[in-house]
């Protein structure tokens, strides 16, 4: 029991320290934090990917396991938002992005590295990436009924994700031939710890930004987004009990399954909805329901995982 509570202590108090000094931070300046989003999307996210992946062996059992469970969870809960409309006679497209996905950048990555560590945390990365892939392309269509190919296209993190794992396969063949040019050698070793460094600030980053758009957000009414903000929880962590049992997943593959699939509405459900004008009041009340019922069912589910 001591050990389950500092564990969950290890993973909540970080996360949530550093989301209310974003959230304060909002309060008491004028300065924006906008810009930082691409700094964090098309920069330090993609070198965290990099170096969570290239850090360790590419195990093609592990990266599919988590795969196709996030695809299991997120592609049959957009099927029961598709049933449950047709039954009740109510547009779907509102609901698909806040319900169907978890938040797996700023909430995922993190909870994934303060409650496992760093191999927890790379295997944060293969959820996340499956998220974006679905969400960017599949998702985007639910919304706006156009293919979102052109949308996905532009995420940095695939093509590094597709980098690091041909790196990650080849690695000793790699490091063998590195070892024989010494010159190539200290000039990848110099690559690597640079890509690290810049690495390093992505889930700080992450959090003050998820602090910072929070503080910016307003619960326009609370029923509805309620509802829709347990559904995002209740259903996410059901289909991840479901897949992990059904297909026999176990240790920390099972756990970051089911860890990541019963987080929060992500911030990217509230952007797309106002583009598309997809209830945005609905997206971002449901965001800031979801997110801070965290505090109460991160640790709910880390005692259920311990």
């Amino acid at each position: 029991m001591p050990e389950t509570l500092l564990l969950i202590l290890r993973t909540i108090l970080p996360i949530f320290t550093i989301v209310g000094v974003g959230f304060l931070f909002s309060r008491i300046t004028r300065l924006k934090l906008d810009p930082l989003i691409d700094i964090i999307i098309y920069i330090t996210t993609p070198c965290l990917v990099f170096t969570s992946i290239i850090n360790k062996e590419f195990v093609v059992r592990e990266f599919w396991d988590i795969t196709f469970g996030a695809f299991f969870v997120m592609l049959w809960g957009g099927l029961l938002i598709f049933l449950f409309s047709k039954i009740r006679g109510f547009d779907p497209r509102p609901f698909y992005l806040p319900i169907m996905f978890p938040n797996t950048g700023n909430m995922g990555l993190s909870v994934s590295l303060f409650a496992f560590g760093t191999g927890g945390l790379s295997k944060g990365v293969i959820y996340h990436i499956a998220s974006c892939l679905l969400f960017y392309s599949l998702g985007v269509y639910l919304l706006s009924k156009e293919w979102g190919v052109k949308t996905t296209l532009k995420i940095p993190v695939i093509y590094v994700a597709i980098i690091s794992i041909f790196l990650s396969i080849y690695r000793q063949p790699l490091l063998q031939f590195l070892k024989t040019h010494p010159l190539l050698f200290e000039f990848s070793r110099m690559g690597k710890r640079t890509i690290e460094m810049v690495a390093q600030p992505t889930i700080p980053l992450m959090l003050l930004m998820l602090g910072y758009r929070l503080s910016h957000t307003r619960v326009t009414s609370f029923r509805l987004p309620f509802f829709c903000a347990l559904a995002r929880i209740v259903m996410g962590l059901s289909l991840a009990l479901i897949f992990v049992n059904l297909f026999k997943i176990t240790g920390l593959n099972r756990a970051i399954i089911i860890l990541v699939s019963s987080l929060s509405s992500p911030i990217a459900s509230l952007m797309f909805a106002q583009k598309f004008n997809a209830r945005p009041e609905l997206a971002a009340s449901t965001i800031l329901i979801s997110t801070l019922s965290m505090i109460i069912t991160i640790p709910l589910v880390l005692a259920f995982l311990c």
